[in-house]
């Protein structure tokens, strides 16, 4: 009986959440932000070597940057196919972290990040 209530409880709020989503019978498009970056290549903590194509996938963005470990903000080639050439032999054996964000005119995204272990 108690799970009941508690369905029907959740039930009721996300109807109501889903309804508070319309303005004048219009949908309106909720931002998750999560999605709108995606690192594709590297994947998190894979080893790499020589020279590499960090890549990914954004939407609704004006541009793209990227950071090594806490080298400062460079634009990368594309948008919403987008690259960055980088000679791993320019960086010390181990770890380092690619970060990712995007503008998209107003705003930054939340920055999404991968691990990236040097073996050269």
């Amino acid at each position: 009986m108690k799970n009941n209530i508690k369905f029907l409880i959740f039930l009721f709020l996300l109807l109501f959440f889903l309804n508070s989503c319309n303005i004048d019978n219009k949908k309106v498009a909720l931002r998750i932000d999560d999605n709108v970056i995606t690192i594709m290549y590297p994947i998190d903590r894979q080893f790499v070597s020589d020279k590499i194509i960090i890549r990914g996938l954004s939407k609704d963005m004006k541009y793209i940057e990227i950071q090594i470990d806490l080298d400062g903000w460079k634009k990368v080639n594309g948008v919403n196919e987008w690259y960055y050439n980088i000679d791993t032999n320019n960086l010390e054996n181990g770890q380092h972290v690619v970060y990712i964000r995007g503008y998209d005119g107003t705003s930054y995204s939340k920055v999404k990040a991968v691990r990236i272990n040097v073996k050269n």
